[in-house]
């Protein structure tokens, strides 16, 4: 698994394409349709990001490629969005990641099942 790649979100208007453009003032990101504002999210909000740049993938506002070359992240995790987004819709993006929390460590029980279960393959 590579670094992440966090979003550079530009200070002037950038547009993704001719219609579709992205700013940040303070710690606010802005996103632009035709210069109306559709969409906005506070900076650090990752989960934000990555859900709007999908449906701008899914409504075909924009390429993958645009979003590439505008917020310099990865290519793969764009992708990697878009299909969470089809696949498990935007409730996904915002509910709490249950993968963080469990207790790794091996307690005194497991370590003894591990020791009689090498045990008597010897």
């Amino acid at each position: 698994m590579g670094q992440l790649l966090l979003p550079l979100f530009p200070t002037d208007t950038e547009y993704l394409t001719s219609t579709l453009g992205v700013f940040k003032t303070d710690k606010s990101v802005f996103y632009l349709h035709s210069g109306v504002p559709i969409y906005s999210h506070l900076e650090e909000d990752l989960q934000n990001f990555r859900f709007i740049t999908s449906k701008f993938l899914i409504q075909r506002l924009c390429t993958a490629s645009d979003i590439v070359r505008v917020y310099q992240v990865s290519t793969d995790s764009v992708g990697r969005y878009k299909r969470q987004l089809e696949q498990k819709g935007e409730g996904s993006f915002f509910a709490p990641d249950s993968r963080h929390g469990h207790n790794c460590k091996m307690t005194e029980k497991v370590q003894q099942e591990a020791q009689q279960l090498l045990f008597s393959l010897l």
